[in-house]
Order: C-alpha cells, then sequence, then structure tokens
C-alpha cells in the first residue's frame, strides 16, 4: 500500500465485448490506492475512459448513520393557515 507496487485484481486483456459500460465484482483487497492500465484499444479511435468508480470503505471505518429529517409544524399542518392569491393585475 504504498503507491509503488500493484497486485492485479481484476484482469481483462482478453475482453472481446464492446460495450460502452462495464461492472466488475472481486473479492474486497486492501489497498490505498488504485490503477487503471489501459492495455489495447482500436488505434483509430482516441482512447477515452469517462468515469472510473471503485467501491468500498475504508479499514475500521464506519459509515455514518443516515440522517432521516424531521419536520415539526410545517404551514401545511396548521389548520388556521390561510392563503390567498391575487390575480395579476389588482
Amino acid at each position: 500500500m504504498d503507491g509503488e507496487q500493484y497486485a492485479t485484481v481484476l484482469d481483462c486483456t482478453g475482453n472481446t465485448t464492446a460495450r460502452d459500460t462495464f461492472y466488475h465484482d472481486f473479492d474486497p483487497v486492501r489497498a490505498r490506492f488504485v490503477r487503471l492500465t489501459v492495455t489495447d484499444w482500436p488505434k483509430e479511435q482516441p482512447l477515452g475512459v469517462i468515469d472510473f468508480t471503485v467501491f468500498g470503505r475504508a479499514d475500521g471505518y464506519d459509515p455514518p448513520a443516515v440522517a432521516t429529517p424531521t419536520f415539526n409544524k410545517l404551514p401545511l399542518d396548521s389548520k388556521s393557515l390561510v392563503s390567498t392569491i391575487s390575480p395579476p393585475g389588482r
């Protein structure tokens, strides 16, 4: 985890499927850095990676609980609320 030595966890060099989006699952590994290496593509096309996302969580880190908003006494909850709309030009 020094950013110098890498282990291959997914190898798609033999891929023959042409599609815009790839999604791959693999067993969890401990890592600090992630490297994407593109080994071959049609040379008449420019190489482009629009998005590269890695999902996971840090060791010993529990994500915070999702906040649940609570609302009290919103205007629509009040029975005494009176709303008026004036027509344009008046």
